[in-house]
């Protein structure tokens, strides 16, 4: 709990423990899988796209609506996870250009804390219907997003053990890179599977965090 609020708080040597403490590894991904869990129970169904993959689920292998939740749920876990366990890679790689450690291990801890401000995120967006305020609701979405951001960075720059400034440096080239071969790999769905399926698909797909 105490590296957790060192993490919530910026605090340097919360970061650097967590980067080399190994048994903090299940933590971090206990973290990531929350929060894609809480996510989709808390704002599925209010969100169009999820609605909208429930319908083609339903209607294209004839599941329940709870079957095609679930279903969707797990995809959205394996996805979200895939996708940190890639997006660690890919930091580690581009971190050793940028003189970093390259220890995958080391970003995949200290970027996976770094998404508890996406859980945290999740709760003025379920108070939606509590409160009945939305303006205060995107303010404070928009303050937790900044606020992941700063601590992806940070994270980023104590995982590789590099500066702040390369470690912005390491996120954007990386960022760009995960965008290109997304792009390729959506262009290599399409063409085997066609448009309508994988478009619809996609758009129920949990947007990347960083």
């Amino acid at each position: 709990m105490e590296r957790l609020l060192g993490i919530l708080t910026f605090q340097g040597w919360a970061y650097r423990e967590i980067a080399d403490d190994g048994e903090e590894t299940l933590t971090a991904f206990m973290i990531v899988l929350l929060g894609v869990v809480c996510g989709s129970f808390l704002l599925g169904d209010a969100d169009p796209r999820t609605a909208a993959v429930l319908a083609l689920l339903g209607d294209k292998f004839g599941l329940t609506a709870q079957a095609s939740q679930l279903f969707l749920i797990a995809t959205d876990a394996l996805l979200s996870v895939l996708g940190w366990f890639l997006a660690a890679v890919l930091l580690a790689l581009v971190g050793m250009a940028f003189g970093g450690s390259g220890s995958i291990g080391a970003m995949l801890r200290t970027t996976g804390y770094a998404q508890f401000f996406s859980l945290l995120a999740l709760l003025p967006s379920a108070g939606i219907a509590l409160l009945h305020l939305p303006s205060t609701v995107l303010v404070l979405n928009f303050l937790f997003g900044l606020l992941g951001l700063i601590a992806y960075v940070v994270a980023v720059a104590y995982a590789a053990q590099v500066g702040t400034g390369a470690a912005i440096g390491i996120s954007c080239a990386s960022g760009c890179l995960g965008t290109i071969l997304a792009a390729a790999i959506i262009f290599a769905l399409v063409s085997l599977f066609g448009s309508s399926a994988i478009g619809s698909t996609l758009l129920a797909l949990p947007t990347p965090t960083p």
